[in-house]
């Protein structure tokens, strides 16, 4: 079976409570996630866009058991069998934490100030009780060398390195236990354009060479491009189209990809996805989608429609397939 990641039906809402002016809480309940459902084929990267609040980050943090959900299904295929991400516990959560590591968006503040290089390379190995103190060395600097660092810079601090270089030793730290799945959460957004395609080559080459797997998360449709073999749009919690990378920017069905796609005719890195103005020109507005995309709250509920080649919209499971594509 060539899928590495099953998520099914995958539900989070929060209840958030609010002070009124004249005393007395009220509760309202926000849905971050509404039904996400998505494969991870083996040695592809899936990319997942869309604008801030659209549930991107809740569903990474859901599938790396930083947040609970409140429905859905995970299953994770790895080469030692499956593994119910959400159930997992004692052994099977420790492997699954092997399995699947993070880059996080912030180069900055995901790595301690305290640490050298060496102990934060050197931590996961010692966490999950991989090898003597010898071979910990011996894996941190052939990590070094994989991410293009000098070994010889292994007991420097963070603070000594420049953007690029902190993201890449965050990078070698998420492979420092062999990892099948990483989930790559804005890796590049908070780097200069310049460094952003040397981040992004090192990550090409990476899943070239390892065979890694991944799930890209961006909002910018340019890196996405470039990295993802596939592309998920998320609007409001949903997925709202899901193609292979070429379908996807050359023919989107969805109002809200269209409105991605066009706001974006040429996706360069110098130029990223201005989301401000797309909110404000109302793309994410479902009332000003067509009928047959809008979840108008009765029976004909939307649900993925097939549209061939792997082609997946959101839809009215009534909608004519032939009149989507128009």
């Amino acid at each position: 079976d060539d899928i590495l990641l099953s998520v099914r039906d995958l539900k989070k809402t929060f209840t958030i409570r609010k002070s009124g002016l004249f005393g007395g809480d009220h509760q309202t309940t926000v849905r971050a996630v509404g039904g996400v459902s998505f494969d991870i084929r083996r040695g592809e990267c899936l990319g997942l866009v869309g604008e801030s609040g659209s549930g991107k980050t809740t569903v990474s943090k859901i599938l790396m058991r930083a947040i609970t959900p409140s429905g859905g299904s995970v299953t994770f295929n790895g080469r030692d069998g499956a593994i119910d991400v959400l159930q997992g516990e004692g052994d099977a959560l420790r492997m699954l934490r092997a399995k699947i590591q993070m880059v996080f968006q912030d180069p900055v503040s995901s790595l301690s100030p305290r640490m050298t290089v060496e102990n934060i390379l050197s931590e996961p190995l010692e966490i999950h009780q991989r090898g003597d103190a010898a071979s910990r060395l011996a894996t941190v600097k052939s990590l070094m060398q994989a991410i293009g660092l000098d070994p010889r810079f292994i007991k420097r601090y963070p603070h000594s390195f420049s953007g690029g270089q902190r993201q890449r030793i965050g990078i070698a730290r998420a492979l420092a236990l062999g990892p099948e799945l990483l989930i790559c959460d804005e890796p590049v957004s908070a780097l200069d354009v310049s460094v952003q395609a040397q981040i992004l080559n090192l990550l090409k080459d990476l899943q070239k060479e390892l065979g890694l797997t991944y799930l890209f998360i961006s909002h910018n449709l340019a890196v996405v491009d470039y990295m993802a073999d596939r592309i998920a749009v998320m609007c409001g919690g949903r997925i709202v189209e899901l193609a292979p990378r070429e379908t996807l920017l050359r023919k989107p069905i969805h109002p809200y990809t269209r409105s991605l796609v066009a706001a974006v005719p040429f996706p360069d890195l110098d130029r990223p996805m201005d989301f401000k103005t797309l909110k404000l020109s109302g793309a994410s507005d479902t009332s000003a989608w067509g009928p047959q995309f809008r979840d108008e709250g009765d029976e004909d509920v939307l649900s993925p429609l097939d549209l061939g080649g792997g082609h997946l919209v959101l839809a009215r499971r009534s909608a004519d397939v032939s009149e989507l594509r128009h």
